[in-house]
């Protein structure tokens, strides 16, 4: 078989796969969770398929497939995401709709200012830090006890601000952001980094993802490196944040990397402009503004 053909079958699966999964984000719930097992296990098998034949792929062709694949995985994680149930606590300065779930009130001291909590019982958790503006706050405890359930946290839209989350915790999104210094404890999963400016963001996890993003330094250690899309002017850094029981937390979401893991960083955006470079990594001894 030629490489031109069995690149050519490959793709025409991804294409498949990606409407498969583009009509099952309309069904309904039930359909939902009827289908994604079966989803699962022919995005499993496609792996397999080019994992078993990369010597029979050009190097473009390896790249293209990765991509084609990470692709499809966001998607069906997606999909996972919505069908689990969600505690939701958003925290917003924007004046926006209020929670038709129970509200109580805040205490001052423990988030950046006097704000409305939405909450539902649940088994996990989703919490938003959204709309702060010239803030500077450990926002760890907003989270409650993390030990017992994996939380999915999301900065979204803040500016001039400098956030500390203390704490191990399950995903992880930052987007938005401009002008802000973000420093995250453990992320058990993978961290999404999107539309950022001007930003230095401290994170660990399993894979950092970067979108669209412009004059960043992230400081990041990953098991599975990091992957840039659409970004420029982004330095790479060793993540070096530190605060009590660290330690405790890397142990508790399993994440040991490489000390030269924050060296590990792909570039999709490489093969379309070859002349222009997106990214650079700091020097060792370097600081946030280097």
């Amino acid at each position: 078989m030629s490489t031109e053909s069995l690149f050519d079958r490959m793709q025409t699966r991804v294409k498949s796969l990606q409407r498969e999964i583009q009509k099952l984000l309309e069904c309904e719930k039930t359909e939902q969770m009827k289908t994604i097992g079966n989803l699962e296990s022919s995005f499993i098998s496609l792996c397999q398929e080019t994992s078993l034949n990369q010597r029979h792929l050009t190097a473009y062709e390896k790249r293209k497939m990765n991509v084609s694949l990470n692709g499809l995985q966001e998607g069906l994680e997606h999909i996972k995401y919505k069908l689990k149930p969600h505690n939701k606590l958003r925290w917003d300065i924007a004046g926006k709709e209020k929670a038709t779930q129970e509200e109580q009130k805040v205490p001052e001291d423990k988030v950046p200012s006097a704000q409305q909590i939405e909450t539902v019982s649940d088994e996990s958790a989703l919490v938003v830090f959204e709309n702060l503006i010239d803030k500077t706050s450990n926002v760890t405890s907003c989270l409650g006890n993390t030990d017992n359930r994996g939380l999915d946290v999301r900065f979204l839209n803040c500016n001039n601000c400098c956030l500390y989350l203390n704490s191990w915790i399950r995903d992880c999104q930052v987007k938005g952001m401009a002008n802000c210094k973000v420093m995250i404890g453990p992320v058990q999963t993978a961290a999404y980094v999107q539309e950022c400016t001007d930003c230095v963001i401290y994170v660990a996890a399993q894979q950092v993802r970067i979108h669209d993003c412009q004059r960043c330094v992230l400081r990041v250690q990953s098991k599975q490196g990091s992957i840039l899309e659409r970004s420029k002017d982004i330095v790479f850094g060793p993540y070096n944040y530190q605060y009590p029981g660290i330690e405790e937390d890397f142990q508790k979401v399993g994440l040991y990397c490489e000390k030269d893991s924050w060296k590990k960083v792909r570039d999709f955006q490489f093969f379309s402009n070859r002349k222009e470079q997106h990214w650079r990594l700091m020097e060792e001894s370097g600081d946030d503004s280097s």
